[in-house]
Formats: structure tokens, C-alpha cells, sequence
């Protein structure tokens, strides 16, 4: 690897004679933390940046003003502050999405609510709550699955299964 300093156009770069910015960097980057590899290679694949992480450090983490906003954990997952709002055009997942704590964060808000919903079965449960529901403070575990004509609710804990009366508007 050999190293340049483009003194004509005040370019520094590593690894090319030919820098075409204030710093240029061919190949991977290792950059270490107080002897540690923090991370233990940065370089650009494509169109995007990849940062692998060393083990016990995370990959990647956004601040701003001091304030962590947005991480990228070593185990895939991203977390945000508590006081993050940052948006994303589009979220997809190849596993779940879970809260971090259980029973504790609405999906949406009441002025802030979602559209529609698009879901197979709807799996509905307050069990394991300390409390039941409001009405009568017993627990269930119920899901809403549709057929060809009717929908159907089923309930988790006795095995029935019963089907919404449904009448057709005109």
C-alpha cells in the first residue's frame, strides 16, 4: 500500500496517487480506539458503506449535539434514543419487530395513527398483564382469521371458535 500527498491540490490520500477529495482512502479502512480495533474494517461496497463492528463495539452510532440518536447493534438490531424522532421512508424486516419492553409502547398514537393495518391472522392478548382487561379484569388470548364469506374468532385459551354475524349493507 503506498501512501500520497497531493501537495498541488492540498488532496491527502492513502492507497492512490490520484485523490479526488480533501481525503481519499482506496481499499479498507481499520481504525483502532486506545489499542482496541473498534472497528475493524470501514469501506464502501456499491453504492453503500459497510462498518463491521470489532466484538463488544457497535458498528455504528449516529450522535447529534452530543446525543445518541440511532445505533446499530453488533446483534443486527437498531435502537434510538427515547427522544429520537427520526423518520424512515420504508422499514422492512427479515425478523420481527418487538417492542424493547413488554407492554409498554403504543403502535401509532392517538393523533398519529396509521392508515391501515395490512396483516393475515390478528392475534390479540392480555395475558401475563398484572391487571385484565378494563371491563370485568379477566385475561384472553383471541384471534381474528377471515374466510372466503365470513370471519372467524377463535379463542386461544378454551379451543372455541365462533364467527361473526355479518350483515350485508345495501
Amino acid at each position: 500500500m503506498s501512501f500520497y500527498i497531493n501537495v498541488s491540490g492540498g488532496n491527502f490520500s492513502i492507497g492512490t496517487d490520484s485523490p479526488s477529495n480533501k481525503l481519499t482512502v482506496e481499499d479498507t479502512i481499520g481504525i483502532k480506539r486506545s489499542g482496541v480495533n473498534a472497528i475493524t474494517t470501514l469501506q464502501m461496497a456499491g453504492s453503500g458503506l459497510i462498518v463491521n463492528g470489532a466484538n463488544g463495539y457497535h458498528p455504528l452510532i449516529v450522535q447529534a449535539n452530543g446525543t445518541e440518536i440511532f445505533r446499530v447493534k453488533n446483534d443486527g438490531n437498531i435502537s434510538g434514543s427515547a427522544t429520537s424522532t427520526g423518520s424512515f421512508g420504508a422499514i422492512q424486516s427479515a425478523g420481527n419487530i418487538t417492542p424493547k419492553v413488554d407492554d409498554s409502547v403504543d403502535l401509532g398514537a392517538a393523533d398519529k395513527r396509521f392508515k391501515n393495518i395490512f396483516t393475515t391472522d390478528l392475534q390479540l392478548s392480555n395475558e401475563g398483564k398484572d391487571k385484565g382487561n378494563e371491563v370485568d379484569g379477566t385475561t384472553g388470548s383471541w384471534t381474528i382469521q377471515e374466510g372466503e364469506e365470513e370471519l372467524y374468532l377463535l379463542n386461544r385459551k378454551n379451543g372455541k371458535k365462533y364467527k361473526f354475524m355479518l350483515q350485508e349493507i345495501k
